[in-house]
């Protein structure tokens, strides 16, 4: 459900700019809806979200898909108010969008390390056949410095290495995986 008018135009907006960036799914973060839920557009776009289960209106993490993606969609779950799940039907196999809002660097280290342990816990569900994307706000700078990570990042990275990027280094090096954002300029 929609909660007001307001929300639905900025879902409007979002979905126009959708198109005009040729974009089939958008993650998005800080969608501040309270449970879980989907929503069908009136020009026929979905968005699955995970909010908070105590009613709060903050965090909160979702997918937004165009049409031709809405078909796709076999199956999603709302993990947590800051990682949700979701597999699709794609051209050579099946894939997996993970989209997460990780705590800030300065959130309690118990809050991040339970983040973490989620984000693990649902990547190790994920069948090895499927392609993996994790997408969303890791709230973390990698920095561009990538001696030691050459495998998991490129020397794009913006700003300087935090603690956040550590972990988030830490996560992609046990999980073989690449920071994408890293790899071209900006």
């Amino acid at each position: 459900n929609v909660r007001t008018l307001a929300e639905s135009s900025r879902l409007a907006q979002v979905i126009n700019q959708m198109g005009k960036y040729r974009l089939n799914i958008l993650g998005i973060s800080e969608v501040r809806w309270p449970g879980s839920g989907l929503y069908g557009s009136p020009t026929g776009e979905r968005m699955v979200y995970s909010g908070r289960k105590d009613n709060q209106m903050r965090d909160g993490v979702g997918l937004i898909m165009d049409k031709k993606a809405k078909k796709s969609l076999m199956e999603w779950e709302p993990v947590s108010h800051r990682i949700l799940r979701a597999r699709f039907y794609s051209r050579h196999s099946k894939m997996t969008i993970i989209s997460c809002y990780s705590p800030t660097n300065e959130a309690e280290e118990e809050d991040k390390d339970e983040f973490y342990t989620m984000l693990q816990d649902t990547v190790s569900k994920v069948s090895s056949h499927d392609y993996l994307i994790i997408l969303g706000d890791l709230n973390a700078k990698v920095g561009t410095d990538n001696a030691g990570y050459e495998l998991h990042m490129g020397k794009q990275g913006i700003g300087v290495r935090n603690e956040n990027g550590e972990r988030f280094l830490d996560f992609c090096t046990e999980n073989n995986m690449i920071i994408g954002g890293t790899l071209f300029k900006h």
